[in-house]
């Protein structure tokens, strides 16, 4: 099922939205990195501004994604809070505003580009930083002369 606003005349003052839907509209490949392991949830409200339909609400999303630096996997919670689209009425069909493709790409866009397991930084760092240095850091002499 495909997140969607059900306009149910072609003029309403405002529509209440509580969507729960299997990620696979998202579309990512089966060997992709990034894997949904929840249903998507849409919260929010729709209405109407002229020629525009407008939604606003939350949209939140849990992946499982590998960490850029050790590899290991970790669940990544993707929220959009208070988002906003908006298009015009000739784009919706019929009675039906099927809102998958700006939702797919927001929640795509929020996916850190160099995911990290523990946020910022890798909870793994120290461990591998011992196999990564040979005991001289490349820049030691640059250290000195700036400090």
């Amino acid at each position: 099922m495909k997140p969607c606003v059900r306009i149910q005349t072609s003029s309403f003052d405002e529509v209440s939205v509580q969507i729960q839907c299997r990620p696979s509209f998202l579309e990512l490949a089966d060997d992709d990195e990034l894997l949904p392991i929840s249903d998507v949830e849409v919260v929010g409200k729709a209405y109407c501004v002229e020629k525009s339909i407008i939604f606003t609400g939350n949209v939140r999303a849990c992946f499982s994604l590998p960490c850029a630096v050790c590899n290991q996997r970790f669940d990544l919670n993707v929220s959009l809070t208070e988002w906003t689209h908006e298009e015009g009425w000739q784009k919706v069909q019929g009675r039906e505003w099927d809102l998958s493709e700006p939702i797919r790409e927001a929640l795509l866009l929020q996916v850190p580009f160099y995911p990290r397991c523990g946020g910022e930084e890798c909870c793994c760092r120290e461990e591998i930083d011992k196999y990564l240095y040979s005991g001289t850091k490349p820049f030691e002499a640059l250290e000195k002369i700036i400090t």
